[in-house]
């Protein structure tokens, strides 16, 4: 399965997986604001192409506060996702070393970058 072409599917206007990325969306944009004054942590599995997280990130009003540990084993994916949160100044992200490893074991691709 390529992961990255599978991403594509949400640019489909009113697709399943279109709908699915506004709930997604929705639910992330409302998590910074219910949740306590100070720091906050996220950690998403498969985080695809940042879509979801990053991109509500990038223009919620906490998103200096939260750290966030993304984790995504397609390296086209995680280089996209490391990109947008390196241009949205998302300074909390980070990235398992060992998910790396295995890419580049598995040849997949480069590393993706730190932001």
């Amino acid at each position: 399965m390529d992961r990255n072409a599978w991403h594509g599917k949400y640019d489909t206007a009113d697709s399943w997986m279109a709908r699915r990325l506004r709930t997604v969306r929705q639910q992330i944009r409302h998590a910074p604001d219910d949740a306590p004054a100070g720091p906050l942590k996220a950690v998403s599995l498969c985080v695809g192409d940042g879509r979801g997280l990053l991109h509500v990130l990038a223009r919620h009003p906490r998103r200096h506060e939260v750290r966030a540990r993304l984790v995504e084993p397609d390296p086209r994916n995680a280089e996209a996702a490391s990109d947008t949160a390196r241009r949205a100044h998302l300074d909390g992200t980070t990235w398992p070393r060992r998910i790396r490893r295995a890419a580049d074991r598995r040849g997949e691709a480069r590393r993706p970058v730190r932001p």
